[in-house]
């Protein structure tokens, strides 16, 4: 089997590295969580390939569950919530209602807003009759709720694809990362890409499953492991983007390993703004 994790700094180059190893030829899908790194990596893949691949596909995680494993699964949907009424209408990009509300005093109250789990419109929004959409912040939760879904949609997802590449496998919490690690465990070969310190969810996310609270860089390396991934926390260890000084600082100031490829990332200083005018011509400048 072949599976390993990249623990990448900033800058090293995580889009590059997954679309220059990929084989064209084989069936990849690649994930990432965000919209802006999908781009990204469709960018790079045409500059190195000349275009996609005809056998990749590149996709968010969001519309990865979507497409394998609720619309073509709806009857056990269905069946799990005895929704006979169901008649799916896309997605309700919004959050779902949260358990617990504060009032302008900082004072938590019960959301009346908010349905258990064990029914169905936790995790479908009533748009009108006979109508729901799903709740995106709701896709993974439903996935592993609901009988036999996890299974049928995996089988299916492992029947078109030879290889699962993950990007901002950092940004993974909670319901998303319990799917990812079921997708991992299934998969003979991951490649996946991440870089533990730095996060793009919202800050509600940067807690909960696998980051448990004060856990440090070690044990995360562990947990993975007893994932059954290689960690690889050489291969992209020089960031093109920070110049030499600018690591030497993140090192020094916040215990981060993080070197400088000089060749790509070029001379640089850490300065201190001492008031906004210094700023705002910094910001102004186009040389910098």
């Amino acid at each position: 089997m072949d599976k390993r994790i990249i623990l990448a700094v900033a800058g090293s180059g995580k889009t590059y590295h997954i679309c220059n190893e990929l084989k064209p030829l084989k069936r990849n899908l690649i994930i990432a969580f965000t919209n802006q790194n999908i781009k990204n990596i469709k960018d790079e893949l045409i500059k190195i390939h000349g275009d996609i691949p005809k056998n990749t596909r590149v996709m968010t995680f969001s519309k990865f569950i979507y497409n394998f494993y609720l619309l073509p699964y709806e009857s056990l949907i269905q069946e799990q919530f005895f929704a006979t009424d169901f008649n799916s209408d896309g997605v309700y990009m919004a959050d779902s209602p949260v358990r617990r509300l504060k009032n302008s005093k900082g004072k938590e109250y019960t959301n009346p807003n908010y349905i258990k789990q064990e029914e169905f419109e936790h995790f479908v929004k009533f748009i009108s009759k006979y109508k729901y959409r799903y709740y995106v912040d709701k896709f993974s939760k439903l996935v592993l709720k609901t009988k036999d879904l996890y299974k049928k949609g995996t089988d299916n997802v492992s029947f078109f694809f030879d290889k699962l590449y993950i990007d901002e496998f950092q940004d993974f919490r909670e319901d998303d990362y319990r799917l990812l690690e079921k997708l991992i465990k299934r998969f003979n070969k991951v490649l996946l890409v991440g870089d533990y310190y730095q996060h793009s969810v919202n800050g509600k996310n940067n807690s909960g499953k696998p980051i448990k609270k004060n856990m440090n860089y070690s044990e995360y390396k562990i947990l993975l492991e007893k994932l059954g991934l290689e960690v690889d926390d050489i291969s992209l260890s020089k960031s093109k983007r920070c110049p030499a000084n600018v690591c030497n600082y993140v090192s020094n100031k916040l215990s981060i390993s993080i070197e400088s490829d000089s060749e790509f990332a070029g001379d640089g200083d850490v300065i201190f703004i001492q008031n906004c005018e210094e700023a705002r011509n910094i910001l102004s400048d186009s040389t910098i």
